[in-house]
């Protein structure tokens, strides 16, 4: 028994010495230990906000639990089986064409008996990995770009057409899986090209001997010792199907491509984001209304949304912030769907206030028999009814112009900005004097402007009514002026006086080239310094351009929108359990104090 005792504290005693005699081994460890505890235990902690209503105020132990409800929207959301498709689809996509490539890759440059070659395709093999994901989908964008991309140029010159592969959901996998191979398979040879460095000599000189091509012994030889690690790789690599990158994706999202673009992780990201029961307004409308609003998001496709929900009668209590047809709205009204809220005109004397004050707004959402059922949104700011046209003041200066007033003053001033430097920077060929784009491009409003100098007022160009004195509705577009109209844009556009891609440019493209002060003359929905991304000292270089006149038309008049904006923004569920409490929340949206909870933060 004593000799046992003695030998286990030897034992010990040889352990202790043997950590202390290694101690500088522990210490390079350390850093290591600590950041995995950091960085990957203690993170777990936040997984119980999962099972939680979480609110930042009250943080996480603050928050109350709400046990399975976030999985339960999550799985009951119309997105989800389109997230969950799309994550699997860019996932196995990755895994299925991405995972070989480093493969290849490593046995052939392992097969280059030219070092310095070898060395040089390994470095040009890596760099993509470390340009970052925002930079490398900025240039994605630029290269795809269908006007001016490299891709799109090439494809042109080989007697194709040029396409917007960014915006056509059928091509945004192959984009991001393609990008995401070029990107990461000089990075992801590394380990296997390290791994076939350790073979032994002998085997390959074996083989050699025996016969074998080159090819026998990558396949007999090299890819046997790859096996364990490719193996080893292949079941990390399918443990994070599901863990789709959220950067990438969200970046080269766009309306157009979300229904092949929506991953699990942006959705999640969107659905934090979008959580109403945590802002300052929503406490502040249960505070002094008593309406607690519990919000869903429908941020695309809702008109089809809109109609299953119809179908199965599934509306929520108060559907608003959305646009709808007034023709569709009034029909579902007139089938129950719908309140009435003309029946509690009583509890609403604000909208009643805007009724007198605006009649073309009741006789907007009023049905032919005096059925309101929705309302629509109200424009009572005078800037945003008038059109937002400009000509650039500092282009005007620098040639000693003045704004013109006339069609034809204006044609000699664009005319000018083409032929002289008139930004200043000593090239007499980069101004374009007129932007002006297609519907698609976003910077078509100037048209409004143009339309006016040829007595021709209307918010729709496209679809122009006109009624005469005598209340007669003609289509403009039919008449002589709307042709007189049509041959000036004409004349702007064959003379190189126009933006010459105007009907293939994107936003997008219209913002970098706008930075770079190439625009002569615009219009647009917001303000020059929002469509250059820059400050807003920036709209001190533009000058409203309005009233022109023309030779048919040679009074200075302007177009003015109506108030009342087209579609429905606003519609109760008619089986609502608390109709008038609804009607008095509507009606404050038509007090000051409404108007302002509803860009503002209540104070």
């Amino acid at each position: 028994m004593k000799g046992r005792k003695k030998q286990a504290v030897q034992v010990d005693a040889v352990k202790k010495k043997s950590i202390w005699t290694n101690w500088r081994l522990y210490v390079m460890c350390l850093p290591a230990v600590v950041y995995l505890l950091l960085f990957n235990y203690k993170p777990m902690y936040g997984i119980i906000i999962a099972f939680k209503n979480y609110s930042m105020r009250k943080g996480i132990m603050g928050s109350p639990w709400i046990g399975f409800a976030n999985f339960q929207r999550l799985f009951s959301s119309y997105w989800f089986p389109i997230i969950l498709k799309n994550t699997l689809t860019l996932s196995l996509l990755s895994l299925v064409l991405g995972f070989p490539i480093p493969i290849i890759l490593a046995l052939a440059l392992n097969e280059v008996q030219h070092s310095r070659f070898r060395k040089g395709f390994q470095t040009i093999s890596y760099a993509p990995h470390f340009i970052s994901t925002v930079v490398m989908c900025g240039m994605l964008t630029l290269y795809l770009s269908p006007s001016s991309g490299i891709i799109n140029k090439f494809i042109e010159i080989l007697g194709g057409d040029s396409k917007n592969f960014l915006q056509d959901p059928a091509m945004f996998k192959w984009v991001y899986v393609l990008s995401g191979i070029w990107q990461e398979m000089g990075w992801g040879s590394i380990i296997y090209f390290a791994t076939l460095s350790g073979v032994d000599r002998s085997l390959l000189e074996a083989a050699e001997i025996d016969g074998a091509s080159r090819l026998q012994k990558i396949w007999y030889v090299n890819l046997p010792v790859l096996m364990p690690t490719i193996l080893i790789l292949l079941v990390l690599n399918c443990g994070s199907l599901l863990s789709v990158g959220y950067e990438k994706v969200f970046l080269l999202q766009n309306p157009t491509n979300l229904s092949a673009s929506e991953v699990i992780s942006t959705f999640v990201y969107k659905s934090g984001l979008d959580d109403w029961t945590q802002l300052a307004d929503i406490e502040e409308y249960a505070k002094r209304l008593g309406i607690r609003l519990d919000c869903n998001f429908y941020e695309t496709d809702w008109e089809t949304q809109l109609t299953l929900m119809v179908a199965g009668d599934e509306l929520p209590d108060l559907l608003t912030g959305c646009s709808m047809n007034i023709g569709d709205v009034n029909e579902w009204g007139g089938e129950g769907y719908f309140l009435d809220l003309s029946q509690y005109l009583d509890e609403m004397p604000n909208l009643q206030a805007y009724f007198e004050k605006y009649p073309e707004m009741k006789a907007f959402c009023s049905t032919s028999d005096g059925h309101i059922y929705g309302l629509p949104r109200l424009r009572v700011d005078m800037t945003d009814r008038l059109t937002r046209s400009f000509v650039n003041k500092v282009w005007l200066e620098n040639l000693g112009l003045e704004v013109p007033t006339t069609n034809d003053e204006y044609y000699d001033v664009l005319t000018a900005f083409k032929n002289q430097d008139a930004n200043g920077n000593g090239d007499t060929d980069d101004e374009i004097p007129l932007l002006y784009t297609a519907a698609s491009g976003g910077y078509s409003a100037i048209d409004t402007t143009f339309l006016d100098a040829f007595g021709i007022f209307t918010r729709d160009a496209d679809c122009a009514f006109q009624a005469d004195e005598n209340g007669k509705v003609a289509l403009a577009n039919t008449g002589d002026k709307y042709k007189e109209f049509l041959k000036f844009m004409h004349k702007l556009y064959a003379e190189g006086l126009m933006e010459q891609e105007a009907f293939t440019i994107t936003g997008e493209e219209v913002t970098t080239k706008e930075q770079g002060d190439v625009y002569g003359s615009l219009g647009c929905g917001s303000a020059p310094f929002v469509m250059a991304g820059k400050d807003i000292s920036y709209d001190a270089n533009w000058l409203g351009l309005s009233g022109l006149t023309s030779d048919v038309h040679s009074e200075r008049e302007t177009s003015i929108a109506s108030p009342v904006q087209n579609g429905i923004m606003v519609a109760v569920n008619a089986n609502t359990q608390y109709p008038e409490a609804m009607a008095r929340f509507l009606d404050y949206f038509y007090t000051d104090e409404g108007m302002l909870s509803a860009t503002k933060v209540p104070s």
